[in-house]
């Protein structure tokens, strides 16, 4: 074998172990944070000025995601369609916002523990479901940051929520991550707490601590 196919069978090699290696190794350091929901429903928080074109799409199931699309909205742009069709089959409910037609920010809700456990949420907390809610996989499109979507977004899901009955609102965000704190606590997200989580292959590890003695959110 030439020198030219030794170095790129052993490039090769290295692609695949790289990817096998970051696809089963996780670590990560998040704050929790909660708001409570039983008191009277709040004003949505407004994103920034200049966005006169922001509409917010709830979908539940794929129908609704198909009528999106024949509306010529482009929910799966920058995001893939099969992970958005994959997390409504889990029985997620996204919060789409788009501007114009373009899909500029996702946000997903668990509310119950069966679609927690398709999800394989992390953190891995357990929560009182049918008095909580998780948030997760918020993501705002890059050409889109910084127009308060994602402040936004979580009001609107909070409302959706005590519109429900449900009591307590929670979600975790890594520490490292500022802008997306500063968003969370624009839409009155309080840290009750932190944990750090590991995926190792098969090994899954979690621990968390709770600042506060009312807080209904567990490590599993």
């Amino acid at each position: 074998m030439k020198k030219e196919g030794v170095i790129s069978f052993i490039r090769l090699v290295g692609r695949w172990l790289k990817g096998k290696f970051t696809s089963n190794f996780l670590f990560q350091k998040h704050f929790i944070l909660e708001v409570g929901l039983e008191s009277e429903p709040k004003t949505v928080y407004s994103p920034k000025t200049g966005l006169d074109n922001v509409v917010l799409r709830v979908v539940s199931h794929i129908g609704e995601l198909t009528a999106l699309q024949q509306e010529g909205y482009k929910p799966d742009t920058p995001f893939p369609q099969e992970i958005l069709e994959r997390r409504l089959k889990e029985g997620q409910i996204g919060f789409l916002v788009f501007i114009g037609k373009i899909l500029a920010h996702s946000s997903w809700l668990i509310t119950n523990a069966g679609s927690a456990a398709k999800a394989k949420i992390h953190p891995p907390l357990a929560l009182d479901y049918g008095h909580s809610a998780y948030i997760w996989y918020c993501v705002t499109s890059p050409r889109f940051r910084g127009k308060a979507l994602y402040p936004y977004t979580l009001s609107v899901i909070n409302r959706y929520l005590q519109k429900g009955g449900i009591k307590k609102s929670v979600l975790a965000v890594e520490k490292d991550n500022e802008a997306s704190l500063r968003g969370v606590e624009k839409a009155g997200f309080k840290i009750i707490g932190e944990d750090w989580y590991i995926k190792l292959w098969a090994y899954k590890g979690c621990r968390v601590k709770f600042y506060g003695k009312d807080s209904v959110s567990k490590c599993k």
